[in-house]
C-alpha cells in the first residue's frame, strides 16, 4: 500500500513528530518528501522531509505531552552502587554525533549545581563514574557533543535522577558522633 499526502493542506504541528522522526532516523525516501507543510506560516512551503521535531510545535501543553520530541540517545541501563554508578545507553539519532557528555548536578536547594563533567568517545557506550558524593539525590545527564565539538540540544528524557548514594566516611563519622554524644550525656545523667 502506497499513501500520497502531496497535494494535502498539511498543518505541520507538533502531532507529526513521529512521522519526522521516522522519516530522519531511516533517511528513507517516501512520499513525504513531496509533501510540504501549509502552515503554520513559518514552515508553510517547507517539505515535511526537512522539518526538524523541535520545529513542530504544540498547540497546548496536553498535546505537548502526547508528542514529545525524541532524545538524543537514551539510557539503555543505569546501575547503582553505594557510591558509583554504570550507565549505558544507544544512540537515537542519525544527527552529527561525534562523542558524548555526562554531567552530575546536585538537586540541593537553592540552587543546582554541577558537581561532574565527563567526556566520553563516540565509541563508547558504557561508562562507570566512580567516587559519587552522598547523601543527596543527583541528576545526571547525557549529553552528545557534534563533530565540531558543540553540545547538541538535550532533552529531559536524557536526564535521569539517581541517588542518593551513601555517604561513605561522612557517615561513619556521623554515627560516631552520634554514639559519643550518647554516651557523654548518659554520663552526666
Amino acid at each position: 500500500m502506497d499513501l500520497r499526502y502531496e497535494g494535502n493542506i498539511l498543518r505541520c504541528e507538533c502531532s507529526l513528530r513521529p512521522v519526522v522522526h521516522w522519516l530522519r532516523a531511516g533517511g528513507r525516501a517516501s512520499s513525504w518528501d513531496k509533501t510540504h507543510c501549509h502552515s503554520p506560516g513559518y514552515l508553510s512551503g517547507k517539505r515535511v522531509s526537512d522539518v526538524r521535531e523541535e520545529q513542530l510545535v504544540c498547540d497546548n501543553s496536553e498535546e505537548a505531552l502526547d508528542f514529545k520530541i525524541s532524545p538524543d540517545v537514551k539510557f539503555r541501563d543505569v546501575d547503582e552502587t553505594s557510591s558509583s554508578v554504570a550507565v549505558s545507553w544507544y544512540v537515537n539519532t542519525n544527527e552529527d554525533v561525534a562523542d558524548f557528555r555526562v554531567e552530575l548536578a546536585s538537586l540541593a536547594k537553592p540552587r543546582p549545581k554541577t558537581l561532574l563533567v565527563k567526556d566520553i568517545g563516540y565509541n563508547a557506550r558504557y561508562d562507570v563514574i566512580d567516587s559519587v558524593p552522598g547523601g543527596e539525590e543527583l541528576r545526571m545527564c547525557l549529553l552528545v557533543k557534534t563533530s565540531l565539538g558543540r553540545i547538541r540540544r538535550w532533552r529531559q528524557d536524557q536526564c535521569q535522577s539517581i541517588g542518593p548514594f551513601s555517604a561513605g566516611n561522612r557517615s561513619g563519622m556521623a554515627t560516631i558522633l552520634v554514639v559519643l554524644s550518647s554516651i557523654f550525656v548518659l554520663n552526666f545523667v
